[in-house]
């Protein structure tokens, strides 16, 4: 493994920028939701309160995991959201780990390197080891977020280091799942759906009699029970896993062509249909599976906030600061300021998928891809209404998914189908601030693409405020910063045309700039 520790640097160069984002974020998120559990529950009594209602409720079990150490501030924070931060850090590592081996295979780039005295082994090798580094620092500073936000020492430990190993393990399956596959994007397909079906089955598994827990990694890790008895067994048995996959890897890295997986890229049909004979078609095409990824993740998500609704009174009555947060949302019913909370949350997701959607303009700039289609006939604004369809699609159809998922689930939970129209069209009004965004990327991308990150940094700036800004009480001036405060509360379905007028002139912004400036490539 010749060059081993060279290739590692120059990945940590190539990679700094992505993974200081992940540090400081996730952590972030942790300890402002560990203080805003602190500010709810400041008593003994209400955190009891607080395991007696929520404890039982099998929806927010599925989403959460089995209910443990309820009865401090660190086993309610890891309740609340350490499913969202195990989701999290298991992306990041699968992302980072094919960003770090197939996807500069793809490029050229390995393949110019392993020309010279680098061993065959190295890239494979220094990409398991900056995944490795990356998780473990991940799982320090979460481990300290929660111990700043006031959690006990041995349960922050735990979690912190929970979290690294899920990183870990994850991040060595996506290096398998690069040797197997047959391109960069099969090989993110693969290992995203793998931990899409670890989810799944871990909610199962916590939910019915079925012994599934083995068969999927996130219940590895959970079964150390950070806040409760703190095992470390699982742990380890989750490092060995990681081990064993990473091995498995380098074995199969051994048997494959430079630029070839296990699985042949399926040959696609003889003749395009009649929608890839047309560009916007094409670009439908090519955005497909990210719009469908996080349309699908809004459903599932919103189908199990949904079922919670009727729930609601007994969860606001285990503390009179919980009631006081939800009423926050909205100056209905609690009822309705749940709802209005989850659309806020619809609202994130499907600004996510148009972020991610819109960005591809940048990454086909990068690849080269994008001078073929900026060429004479086609002008400039144009092409960037290829980028922009999708991204409009993206947010529209996250937010009617989600809207339905979470009607569907309101309904049928409670046998109350009354408010299903008011709550799908309350989803869909939610797309505006998702455009808003979205239009935002894009006008990034297309005008100042070194500035591209400034997108996710705006976005994530946004969700953090339109979430905890109730809890965290910030003044009206800060709310207003982020497009999701300028809504209508539920159940008000005015369209807010504002938001769409702010989304327009962003598009022209970006068409303007983009009209103007030299392409990469």
């Amino acid at each position: 493994m010749t060059g081993t520790a060279t290739l590692l640097r120059l990945l940590l160069r190539l990679d700094r920028a992505r993974m200081a984002i992940w540090l400081l974020a996730l952590p972030a998120l942790v300890w402002l939701g560990a203080r805003s559990i602190a500010s709810l529950y400041p008593t003994a009594a209400e955190r009891v309160a607080y395991a007696r209602t929520n404890g039982q409720i099998t929806a927010q079990i599925a989403m959460s995991g089995p209910p443990r150490g309820l009865d401090t501030i660190g086993g309610i924070t890891v309740y609340e959201a350490g499913w969202l931060a195990s989701i999290a850090i298991a992306a990041s590592a699968i992302l980072l780990a094919i960003r770090a081996t197939r996807a500069h295979e793809d490029s050229g780039a390995w393949e110019l390197i392993l020309a010279g005295q680098i061993g065959p082994r190295a890239p494979l090798a220094a990409s398991a080891l900056l995944v490795t580094v990356n998780q473990l620092v991940l799982g320090a500073a979460i481990s300290l977020a929660l111990l700043a936000a006031g959690a006990d020492h041995g349960g922050s430990l735990a979690f912190g280091a929970a979290a690294a190993t899920i990183g870990i393990l994850f991040g060595m399956l996506a290096l398998l799942a690069a040797q197997v596959a047959s391109n960069a994007s099969a090989a993110r397909r693969l290992a995203l759906g793998i931990l899409g079906a670890s989810f799944a089955l871990r909610a199962i598994h916590d939910t019915t009699d079925l012994p599934l827990g083995w068969a999927s990694p996130l219940s590895w890790a959970q079964a150390s029970e950070p806040f409760g008895s703190n095992d470390p067994l699982p742990l380890a048995a989750t490092v060995a896993a990681a081990a064993m996959i990473f091995l498995l890897a380098l074995a199969v890295n051994a048997r494959r062509d430079l630029g070839q997986g296990l699985l042949a890229a399926r040959p696609g049909p003889a003749s395009a249909g009649p929608l890839l004979q047309t560009l916007p078609g094409l670009h439908l095409r090519l955005a497909r599976g990210t719009i469908l990824a996080w349309a699908v993740a809004a459903g599932i998500t919103f189908a199990a906030f949904g079922s919670i609704v009727p729930s609601i009174d007994s969860i606001a009555g285990s503390s009179e600061a919980t009631a006081e947060v939800m009423a926050a949302y909205g100056d209905q019913s609690l009822t309705d300021a749940f709802l209005a909370f989850c659309l806020i949350a619809l609202a994130i997701l499907a600004a996510g998928g148009a972020t991610a959607v819109a960005l591809r303009l940048h990454a086909d700039e990068r690849a080269g891809r994008l001078p073929a289609l900026a060429v004479a006939p086609l002008r400039r604004h144009r092409v960037l209404a290829l980028y922009a369809l999708p991204m409009l699609l993206a947010a529209v159809l996250t937010c009617l998914v989600g809207g339905t998922a979470l009607a569907i689930g309101a309904g049928a939970s409670g046998n109350d189908w009354s408010a299903t129209t008011s709550i799908i069209t309350g989803g869909l009004v939610q797309a505006a601030p998702a455009l808003v965004l979205g239009a935002l990327a894009l006008a990034l991308a297309a005008t100042a693409p070194r500035l591209v990150g400034i997108a996710w940094l705006v976005y994530a700036a946004s969700a953090i405020i339109a979430i905890l800004g109730p809890v965290l009480r910030l003044p009206g001036w800060a709310s207003d910063l982020t497009p999701f405060a300028h809504v209508a509360d539920y159940p008000s379905a005015a369209f807010p045309w504002a938001l769409l007028g702010i989304a327009a002139a962003l598009l022209i912004a970006a068409a303007t700039g983009f009209a103007r400036r030299d392409i990469a490539g």
